[in-house]
């Protein structure tokens, strides 16, 4: 993650590297699931779209090079699942979550400082405001990781022991993606948020009362950290830091101080304790109203002039080109990484060298038999995510690999090697979550049954 994300050739390179490595310490030291992981079907589909990549430097339209570095790359992805499937299964879920945690707050903490001190590359100036990016150094991708990481941080906030620590957590995490401030991450963020109300029970684990107070607490400390740091910024012009650095880390440290006042109104099973109700909405209600109004009074817009791409940011029209030069193109592609090549040959202008649609980018560049692995792969990954929706990795990992398979049909976060190996990551831990969960979970509490054992009767 620190090597530019992997996404300069030396960094492609460095994460195949150290990706294989990881694939063979667990080959040494877990022999066991490596064969496993070598069956699972999203292991067998990311290799096979290593080998087409690397096969297509023999006709490509590109340089050879760029084709078999890139295949590397994506061997690399299949490398992160089988180490996903192996920490799932010796460490549960879980662990894997954990993980995921712990990289999106050093990410995050990456991307506060430099959009602070409005810092590249760290941070982008992106539509008059800065935005982080962290190591990723590419706002969408560090708005995905925070999202894997937030149904884990909501759970443990909600808990007991350590649920102020968890709370510091939480508001690093509202604080990054209220300042990307990207559509898409924010939509996301607001069903995982929708979510964990509408199922309390199944996601948090905690009653509908305090899991209101977990969402209003979130949706305050994101919109703090906006009104801190993300108001317009005119462009080529250096402001001072220091409030921006002062007022982003009493949030961090203050906050956490807030939650656990609130969490002190509510037993150890989430439930409002007698007479707290009143203080309990009032610890609520006032931050949140507080940051809301502190965030919409701040500036969003300046004397420069900015450009805007509409709704859609040019997906659309970028699709349209995809659509067109690979249904006009050969059947077996153009090569790996040819997509702007390709789209220009044909006629089209793309404003973009990536299709921000990995399927679509798969069949310009690896033609039909692109296609069809690129469609198994999304396919595979919405099965095995449904398929766990009723087991606690539904929650802790499935969401995370939920964001990213949307991130990669609206952007380009396979082409981030880092953003990538926590999505093939995610998708290891979940393919072995499956096969250790039962096939199907009751859906209520658990019942009492009787059994008769000769002369003995057992409950």
């Amino acid at each position: 993650m620190l090597a530019h994300a992997g996404f300069s050739e030396r960094g492609q390179i460095a994460f195949a590297v150290l990706a294989t490595s990881a694939a063979l310490t667990v080959a040494v030291a877990d022999p066991e699931s490596f064969r496993a992981a070598l069956r699972v079907p999203i292991v067998l589909i990311i290799l096979a779209i290593a080998a087409l990549t690397a096969l297509s430097a023999a006709w490509t339209i590109g340089d050879p090079a760029d084709a078999l570095r890139w295949g590397c790359v994506v061997a690399g992805y299949t490398a992160m699942a089988i180490s996903g499937f192996s920490a799932a299964k010796r460490n549960g879920a879980e662990g894997v979550a954990e993980l995921i945690v712990l990289l999106a707050v050093v990410a995050a903490a990456i991307g506060l400082i430099a959009a602070a001190v409005q810092e590249q590359p760290y941070a982008e100036r992106i539509g008059g405001a800065w935005r982080p990016g962290g190591p990723f150094e590419y706002p969408p991708a560090l708005g995905a990781l925070q999202l894997a990481a937030l149904p884990v941080a909501l759970r443990g906030m909600v808990g007991g022991g350590r649920a102020v620590g968890w709370s510091a957590v939480v508001v690093v995490i509202a604080a990054t993606v209220a300042l990307i401030s990207s559509r898409a991450v924010l939509a996301l963020g607001a069903l995982i948020l929708l979510g964990a109300l509408a199922a309390p029970r199944s996601t948090l684990r905690v009653g509908r009362p305090l899991a209101l107070a977990a969402v209003g607490f979130t949706v305050a400390a994101a919109c703090a950290g906006d009104a801190l740091a993300g108001s317009y910024a005119e462009p080529y012009v250096a402001t001072d830091d220091l409030p921006r650095l002062a007022g982003l880390s009493a949030l961090v440290v203050f906050a956490p101080l807030l939650w656990k006042a609130i969490r002190g109104r509510f037993g150890e099973r989430g439930a409002l304790r007698p007479g707290a109700r009143t203080a309990a909405c009032l610890l609520v209600a006032v931050p949140l109203v507080a940051s809301i109004a502190a965030a919409a009074s701040t500036p969003d817009s300046g004397t420069g002039v900015e450009p805007d791409a509409g709704v859609t940011h040019g997906r659309v029209e970028l699709w349209g080109d995809a659509g067109s030069t690979a249904a006009g193109g050969p059947f077996e592609g153009t090569g790996a990484l040819t997509f702007f090549v390709a789209a220009v040959e044909a006629g089209n202008s793309p404003d973009s060298v990536f299709a921000h649609d990995f399927v679509l980018e798969q069949w310009v560049e690896l033609g039909y038999p692109g296609l069809l692995l690129g469609i198994a792969l999304v396919a595979t990954a919405i099965a095995s995510i449904l398929r766990a929706r009723r087991s606690p990795a539904g929650w802790l990992i499935g969401v995370g690999a939920g964001v990213f398979g949307v991130a990669m049909l609206i952007d380009w976060p396979w082409h981030v090697p880092a953003a990538g190996a926590v999505f093939a990551l995610l998708l290891g831990g979940l393919a072995a979550a499956n096969r250790i969960a039962p096939e199907s979970a009751p859906s209520g509490p658990p019942r009492d049954r009787t059994v008769i054992v000769g002369s003995r009767i057992e409950v």
